[in-house]
């Protein structure tokens, strides 16, 4: 995993934890480099996220879309709580 990638992604993003009922946002790097927004708690916005090529993944009961940059990931969190999973950090 590209820890320099991750760590930027936890500076744009922040790493406090978030949680609760409300809608929120996750950036997430994969292993393979690629970046991922998910977002929790969404069920009113589903129609809204499929529209814009979210997926459904049941077993993270979230909506899932990899972008391809940062800037891309900090556009589709706009408005929106969120924070970076900066998982081996």
């Amino acid at each position: 995993m590209n820890k320099e990638l991750l760590r930027e992604v936890a500076a744009v993003f922040g790493t406090e934890p978030l949680s609760g009922k409300d809608l929120y946002a996750k950036v997430l790097v994969h292993p393979d480099d690629s970046i991922a927004v998910y977002f929790i708690n969404a069920g009113l916005l589903s129609e809204q996220l499929q529209r814009r090529g979210y997926v459904w993944q049941e077993h993270l009961h979230a909506w899932v879309k990899h972008v391809p940059t940062i800037d891309h990931a900090r556009l589709e969190t706009e408005g929106c709580r969120v924070t970076a999973a900066a998982f081996g950090l």
